[in-house]
Protein backbone atom coordinates (compact mmCIF):
# COMPACT_ATOMS: atom_id res chain seq x y z
CA UNK A 1 0.00 0.00 0.00
CA UNK A 2 3.11 2.16 0.72
CA UNK A 3 5.69 0.56 -0.87
CA UNK A 4 5.68 3.00 -3.59
CA UNK A 5 5.45 6.59 -1.71
CA UNK A 6 8.53 5.09 0.57
CA UNK A 7 10.40 4.36 -2.95
CA UNK A 8 10.17 7.82 -3.83
CA UNK A 9 10.80 9.45 -0.64
CA UNK A 10 14.09 7.63 -0.03
CA UNK A 11 14.96 7.85 -3.60
CA UNK A 12 15.15 11.29 -2.97
CA UNK A 13 11.80 12.55 -4.84
CA UNK A 14 9.83 13.61 -1.48
CA UNK A 15 7.24 15.89 -2.68
CA UNK A 16 6.07 13.44 -4.95
CA UNK A 17 5.79 10.79 -1.95
CA UNK A 18 3.95 13.61 0.13
CA UNK A 19 1.39 14.11 -2.65
CA UNK A 20 1.02 10.26 -3.17
CA UNK A 21 0.61 10.05 0.88
CA UNK A 22 -1.97 13.09 1.05
CA UNK A 23 -3.84 11.13 -1.85
CA UNK A 24 -3.96 8.14 -0.41
CA UNK A 25 -5.01 9.19 3.01
CA UNK A 26 -7.49 11.10 1.43
CA UNK A 27 -8.97 7.78 0.09
CA UNK A 28 -8.69 5.77 2.92
CA UNK A 29 -10.31 8.64 5.36
CA UNK A 30 -11.85 11.57 3.98
CA UNK A 31 -13.69 9.82 0.68
CA UNK A 32 -14.82 6.92 3.49
CA UNK A 33 -17.27 9.53 4.93
CA UNK A 34 -21.11 8.68 4.68
CA UNK A 35 -22.17 12.27 5.26
CA UNK A 36 -21.29 15.97 5.10
CA UNK A 37 -21.87 15.46 9.12
CA UNK A 38 -18.93 12.95 8.93
CA UNK A 39 -16.77 15.06 6.94
CA UNK A 40 -14.75 16.47 10.14
CA UNK A 41 -14.20 13.62 11.63
CA UNK A 42 -12.61 11.56 8.94
CA UNK A 43 -10.70 14.46 7.63
CA UNK A 44 -9.47 15.44 11.08
CA UNK A 45 -8.45 11.31 11.96
CA UNK A 46 -6.88 11.55 8.22
CA UNK A 47 -4.81 14.31 9.33
CA UNK A 48 -4.07 12.49 12.57
CA UNK A 49 -2.85 10.01 10.46
CA UNK A 50 -0.92 12.36 7.99
CA UNK A 51 1.24 13.39 10.76
CA UNK A 52 2.09 9.89 11.85
CA UNK A 53 3.33 8.65 8.47
CA UNK A 54 5.45 12.06 8.11
CA UNK A 55 6.98 11.03 11.40
CA UNK A 56 8.02 7.69 10.50
CA UNK A 57 9.63 9.12 7.40
CA UNK A 58 11.50 11.94 9.31
CA UNK A 59 12.59 9.14 11.26
CA UNK A 60 14.04 7.10 8.59
CA UNK A 61 11.73 4.30 8.66
CA UNK A 62 9.53 3.01 5.73
CA UNK A 63 5.91 3.52 6.73
CA UNK A 64 3.60 0.22 6.96
CA UNK A 65 -0.09 -0.98 7.92
CA UNK A 66 1.62 -2.43 11.17
CA UNK A 67 4.13 0.80 11.71
CA UNK A 68 1.07 3.27 11.44
CA UNK A 69 -0.81 0.73 14.23
CA UNK A 70 1.99 0.74 16.06
CA UNK A 71 2.46 4.14 16.71
CA UNK A 72 -2.00 4.54 17.59
CA UNK A 73 -2.05 1.45 19.38
CA UNK A 74 1.28 1.95 21.34
CA UNK A 75 3.48 4.84 21.01
CA UNK A 76 0.28 7.04 21.38
CA UNK A 77 -1.17 5.63 24.85
CA UNK A 78 2.18 5.11 26.10
CA UNK A 79 3.04 9.04 25.42
CA UNK A 80 6.31 8.13 23.02
CA UNK A 81 3.97 9.45 20.07
CA UNK A 82 3.87 12.79 22.32
CA UNK A 83 7.74 13.21 23.07
CA UNK A 84 8.48 12.95 19.66
CA UNK A 85 5.92 15.69 19.09
CA UNK A 86 7.35 17.99 21.60
CA UNK A 87 10.69 17.25 20.13
CA UNK A 88 9.58 18.68 16.29
CA UNK A 89 10.15 22.65 15.46
CA UNK A 90 6.92 24.04 15.66
CA UNK A 91 7.01 25.46 11.82
CA UNK A 92 7.20 21.88 10.45
CA UNK A 93 4.58 20.38 8.32
CA UNK A 94 4.79 17.21 10.55
CA UNK A 95 4.19 19.08 13.46
CA UNK A 96 1.13 20.95 12.33
CA UNK A 97 -0.21 17.89 11.14
CA UNK A 98 -0.24 16.39 14.48
CA UNK A 99 -1.16 19.09 16.64
CA UNK A 100 -4.89 19.00 15.04
CA UNK A 101 -4.57 16.48 18.03
CA UNK A 102 -2.65 16.63 20.43
CA UNK A 103 -2.74 20.24 20.79
CA UNK A 104 -6.18 19.57 21.35
CA UNK A 105 -7.94 20.51 25.38
CA UNK A 106 -11.07 18.96 24.91
CA UNK A 107 -11.32 15.68 25.47
CA UNK A 108 -14.81 15.27 23.83
CA UNK A 109 -13.84 16.21 20.36
CA UNK A 110 -10.32 14.19 20.65
CA UNK A 111 -12.29 11.41 21.61
CA UNK A 112 -13.96 11.61 19.05
CA UNK A 113 -11.73 12.37 16.11
CA UNK A 114 -9.54 8.91 18.04
CA UNK A 115 -12.71 6.88 17.90
CA UNK A 116 -13.07 7.35 14.08
CA UNK A 117 -9.54 6.83 13.24
CA UNK A 118 -10.48 3.69 14.96
CA UNK A 119 -13.34 2.65 12.83
CA UNK A 120 -11.88 3.68 9.73
CA UNK A 121 -8.72 1.19 10.25
CA UNK A 122 -10.58 -1.05 12.57
CA UNK A 123 -10.01 -3.42 9.25
CA UNK A 124 -6.65 -4.22 8.98
CA UNK A 125 -6.98 -4.26 13.20
CA UNK A 126 -8.94 -7.00 13.09
CA UNK A 127 -7.07 -9.07 10.28
CA UNK A 128 -3.79 -9.02 11.06
CA UNK A 129 -3.18 -11.37 8.17
CA UNK A 130 -4.18 -8.75 5.61
CA UNK A 131 -2.24 -6.64 7.74
CA UNK A 132 0.97 -8.27 7.03
CA UNK A 133 0.02 -8.76 3.62
CA UNK A 134 -0.40 -5.04 2.93
CA UNK A 135 2.78 -4.31 4.62
CA UNK A 136 5.17 -5.92 1.68
CA UNK A 137 4.69 -6.62 -1.72
CA UNK A 138 5.90 -9.10 -4.28
CA UNK A 139 5.68 -7.21 -7.15
CA UNK A 140 7.17 -3.53 -8.24
CA UNK A 141 4.40 -1.33 -9.33
CA UNK A 142 6.35 0.42 -11.32
CA UNK A 143 6.64 -2.74 -13.80
CA UNK A 144 3.36 -2.75 -14.76
CA UNK A 145 2.60 -1.26 -18.22
CA UNK A 146 6.28 -1.80 -18.77
CA UNK A 147 6.92 -5.55 -18.75
CA UNK A 148 4.44 -8.35 -19.30
CA UNK A 149 2.42 -8.68 -15.99
CA UNK A 150 -1.17 -10.16 -14.63
CA UNK A 151 -2.56 -9.08 -11.11
CA UNK A 152 -5.32 -10.88 -9.63
CA UNK A 153 -7.81 -8.98 -7.17
CA UNK A 154 -9.24 -11.54 -5.35
CA UNK A 155 -12.07 -10.07 -2.76
CA UNK A 156 -15.34 -12.08 -1.58
CA UNK A 157 -18.72 -11.55 -2.98
CA UNK A 158 -20.79 -12.15 -0.01
CA UNK A 159 -19.77 -8.81 1.82
CA UNK A 160 -18.06 -5.01 0.95
CA UNK A 161 -15.90 -5.37 3.89
CA UNK A 162 -12.69 -5.09 1.75
CA UNK A 163 -13.99 -3.93 -1.61
CA UNK A 164 -12.45 -0.47 -0.60
CA UNK A 165 -8.57 -2.03 -1.03
CA UNK A 166 -9.59 -2.92 -4.26
CA UNK A 167 -10.61 0.14 -5.30
CA UNK A 168 -7.87 2.28 -3.51
CA UNK A 169 -5.38 -0.20 -5.34
CA UNK A 170 -6.90 0.32 -8.66
CA UNK A 171 -6.54 4.77 -8.26
CA UNK A 172 -2.36 3.95 -7.29
CA UNK A 173 -2.04 1.51 -10.06
CA UNK A 174 -3.62 3.81 -12.71
CA UNK A 175 -1.65 7.22 -10.99
CA UNK A 176 1.58 5.22 -11.27
CA UNK A 177 0.80 4.28 -15.13
CA UNK A 178 0.27 7.93 -15.96
CA UNK A 179 3.93 8.51 -14.17
CA UNK A 180 5.67 5.78 -16.24
CA UNK A 181 3.56 6.62 -19.35
CA UNK A 182 5.56 10.18 -19.06
CA UNK A 183 8.56 8.42 -18.98
CA UNK A 184 7.64 6.99 -22.36
CA UNK A 185 6.58 9.69 -24.49
CA UNK A 186 3.39 9.57 -23.18
CA UNK A 187 2.18 5.86 -23.97
CA UNK A 188 3.40 2.72 -22.22
CA UNK A 189 4.97 0.36 -24.57
CA UNK A 190 3.03 -2.67 -23.02
CA UNK A 191 -0.71 -2.29 -23.19
CA UNK A 192 -2.44 -2.45 -19.47
CA UNK A 193 -5.90 -3.77 -19.59
CA UNK A 194 -8.50 -3.23 -15.92
CA UNK A 195 -10.95 -5.55 -16.08
CA UNK A 196 -13.07 -4.64 -13.75
CA UNK A 197 -15.65 -7.38 -12.79
CA UNK A 198 -18.97 -6.11 -10.38
CA UNK A 199 -18.16 -2.56 -11.45
CA UNK A 200 -21.00 -1.25 -9.70
CA UNK A 201 -20.23 -3.56 -6.67
CA UNK A 202 -16.89 -1.55 -6.16
CA UNK A 203 -16.92 1.57 -4.32
CA UNK A 204 -16.66 4.91 -6.85
CA UNK A 205 -13.88 5.48 -8.44
CA UNK A 206 -14.17 9.40 -7.95
CA UNK A 207 -11.85 10.10 -10.82
CA UNK A 208 -13.58 7.55 -13.30
CA UNK A 209 -14.60 9.93 -16.09
CA UNK A 210 -11.52 11.73 -16.25
CA UNK A 211 -9.77 7.80 -15.92
CA UNK A 212 -11.78 6.56 -19.15
CA UNK A 213 -11.26 9.59 -21.21
CA UNK A 214 -7.11 9.81 -20.32
CA UNK A 215 -6.29 6.19 -20.59
CA UNK A 216 -7.11 5.34 -24.60
CA UNK A 217 -3.93 7.29 -25.40
CA UNK A 218 -1.61 5.87 -22.19
CA UNK A 219 -2.36 2.69 -23.70
CA UNK A 220 -4.63 1.93 -20.75
CA UNK A 221 -8.14 -0.05 -21.54
CA UNK A 222 -10.46 0.08 -19.05
CA UNK A 223 -13.56 -2.86 -19.17
CA UNK A 224 -16.56 -2.33 -16.90
CA UNK A 225 -18.86 -5.37 -16.70
CA UNK A 226 -22.35 -4.45 -14.90
CA UNK A 227 -25.39 -6.49 -14.32
CA UNK A 228 -27.66 -3.60 -14.89
CA UNK A 229 -27.67 0.18 -16.15
CA UNK A 230 -29.24 0.79 -13.05
CA UNK A 231 -27.09 -0.01 -10.45
CA UNK A 232 -24.68 1.96 -12.08
CA UNK A 233 -26.84 5.06 -11.49
CA UNK A 234 -27.23 4.02 -8.24
CA UNK A 235 -23.22 4.50 -7.84
CA UNK A 236 -22.36 6.74 -10.10
CA UNK A 237 -25.78 9.07 -10.93
CA UNK A 238 -27.39 9.64 -13.90
CA UNK A 239 -24.99 12.18 -15.51
CA UNK A 240 -22.08 10.63 -14.85
CA UNK A 241 -23.25 6.98 -16.02
CA UNK A 242 -23.85 8.15 -19.20
CA UNK A 243 -20.69 9.86 -19.77
CA UNK A 244 -19.36 6.75 -18.92
CA UNK A 245 -20.56 5.16 -21.37
CA UNK A 246 -20.40 7.47 -23.89
CA UNK A 247 -16.76 7.21 -23.26
CA UNK A 248 -17.07 3.83 -23.79
CA UNK A 249 -15.50 2.77 -27.34
CA UNK A 250 -17.23 -0.86 -27.14
CA UNK A 251 -20.35 -1.88 -25.84
CA UNK A 252 -21.61 -5.47 -25.54
CA UNK A 253 -25.05 -6.10 -25.02
CA UNK A 254 -26.00 -9.34 -23.27
CA UNK A 255 -29.04 -8.76 -21.51
CA UNK A 256 -31.43 -6.22 -19.77
CA UNK A 257 -34.90 -5.91 -18.38
CA UNK A 258 -34.73 -2.29 -17.68
CA UNK A 259 -37.12 -0.64 -20.39
CA UNK A 260 -35.20 2.71 -20.06
CA UNK A 261 -31.86 1.15 -20.75
CA UNK A 262 -33.31 -1.18 -23.82
CA UNK A 263 -34.83 2.47 -25.25
CA UNK A 264 -31.04 3.58 -25.05
CA UNK A 265 -29.56 0.82 -26.34
CA UNK A 266 -32.30 0.76 -29.50
CA UNK A 267 -31.82 4.60 -30.42
CA UNK A 268 -27.91 3.60 -29.87
CA UNK A 269 -28.15 1.14 -32.60
CA UNK A 270 -30.07 3.67 -34.99
CA UNK A 271 -32.76 2.76 -37.34
CA UNK A 272 -32.87 1.12 -41.18
CA UNK A 273 -33.94 3.19 -44.41
CA UNK A 274 -38.01 2.76 -43.73
CA UNK A 275 -37.02 4.58 -40.28
CA UNK A 276 -37.42 1.60 -38.23
CA UNK A 277 -35.13 0.66 -35.47
CA UNK A 278 -32.84 -2.28 -36.42
CA UNK A 279 -33.05 -3.34 -32.79
CA UNK A 280 -36.38 -2.59 -30.98
CA UNK A 281 -36.60 -3.01 -27.69
CA UNK A 282 -38.79 -5.97 -28.03
CA UNK A 283 -36.10 -7.61 -29.97
CA UNK A 284 -33.94 -7.07 -27.26
CA UNK A 285 -35.75 -8.33 -24.43
CA UNK A 286 -35.52 -11.59 -26.32
CA UNK A 287 -32.22 -11.93 -26.89
CA UNK A 288 -30.88 -15.63 -26.70
CA UNK A 289 -27.99 -16.65 -24.37
CA UNK A 290 -25.84 -17.76 -27.21
CA UNK A 291 -26.35 -14.29 -28.93
CA UNK A 292 -25.01 -10.98 -27.94
CA UNK A 293 -24.62 -7.70 -29.56
CA UNK A 294 -21.47 -5.42 -30.04
CA UNK A 295 -21.92 -1.74 -30.48
CA UNK A 296 -18.24 -0.77 -32.03
CA UNK A 297 -17.82 3.04 -32.70
CA UNK A 298 -19.00 4.65 -35.99
CA UNK A 299 -19.74 0.73 -36.91
CA UNK A 300 -22.80 -0.58 -37.39
CA UNK A 301 -24.14 -2.56 -34.35
CA UNK A 302 -23.42 -6.29 -35.09
CA UNK A 303 -25.27 -9.76 -33.66
CA UNK A 304 -23.30 -12.02 -32.73
CA UNK A 305 -23.60 -15.72 -32.17
CA UNK A 306 -22.26 -18.45 -30.33
CA UNK A 307 -19.18 -16.58 -29.73
CA UNK A 308 -16.86 -19.07 -27.84
CA UNK A 309 -15.52 -18.86 -24.20
CA UNK A 310 -12.29 -18.79 -23.12
CA UNK A 311 -12.82 -22.12 -21.94
CA UNK A 312 -13.42 -22.88 -25.39
CA UNK A 313 -10.20 -22.36 -26.51
CA UNK A 314 -7.72 -25.65 -26.82
CA UNK A 315 -5.13 -24.05 -24.71
CA UNK A 316 -3.63 -25.70 -21.65
CA UNK A 317 -1.02 -24.45 -18.75
CA UNK A 318 2.07 -24.28 -19.69
CA UNK A 319 1.53 -24.48 -23.26
CA UNK A 320 4.18 -22.47 -25.22
CA UNK A 321 2.29 -19.65 -27.41
CA UNK A 322 3.51 -19.32 -30.77
CA UNK A 323 5.41 -15.57 -31.54
CA UNK A 324 3.92 -13.65 -34.17
CA UNK A 325 6.33 -12.96 -36.45
CA UNK A 326 7.36 -8.85 -37.59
Amino acid sequence: MFGKINKLYFSGDKNTAVLLLNDLLDRLFINRSSSDKDKYWNESAGQFALGICKLILELGQEITVSKLLQYRYEKYPNGALRRAFEALPKDSDVYQNLAGVMTLTAENTKSCIMSTFDQLIRIFRAAPALTEMLSSSSFDIDDIGVKKTAIFLVVPDEKTTFHFLATLFISQCYESLLESADGFGGSLPIRVNFILEEFCNMPMLTDMVSMLTAARSRNIRFHLVIQSYEQLVDKYGEHISRTILDNCGTLIYLHSREISFLEYISQLAGKNEFDRPLLSVSRLQRIQKNENIIFRGRCYPYLAKDVPLIFDYNVELGTVMPVREE
